[in-house]
């Protein structure tokens, strides 16, 4: 019987749990303005260093002595490699955040057509 119950709770925590991270998810998507370009800009930084940079520098650290020099050579490639990907991906994002930040905005632009997506 207790087993039962504490089943039925678990259940209803991660349902309840769910349901908040979903909410705050939504809060954080409508909340935040142009939030496609902080996630735009938080992708490049995450992904750029989690496959380029830091595989390579784990490696680098771990294994340095037992591999071979045309080896490391090659891991020291790819860490500068994804080092300027990440600064040249961050830079873009950041560039267009200011430059989206001061241009007018969508509708504004095609105010003169007749565009359903702008009325209403």
């Amino acid at each position: 019987m207790q087993e039962r119950i504490y089943r039925i709770m678990c259940y209803c925590m991660k349902c309840l749990l769910r349901t908040l991270l979903v909410i705050v998810s939504w809060s954080v998507a409508v909340g935040i303005p142009r939030f496609e370009l902080c996630l735009a800009l938080v992708g490049s930084l995450a992904t750029t260093i989690l496959a380029f940079v830091l595989p390579p520098l784990f490696h680098l650290a771990l294994k340095r002595r037992e591999t071979s020099i045309h080896l490391n050579i090659l891991h020291l490639a790819i860490l500068v490699f994804g080092v300027a990907a990440t600064i040249l991906a961050s830079g873009i994002n950041l560039y267009m955040a200011v430059v989206q930040r001061s241009s007018s905005s969508f509708c504004e632009q095609f105010s003169n057509s007749n565009n359903s997506i702008c009325s209403g």
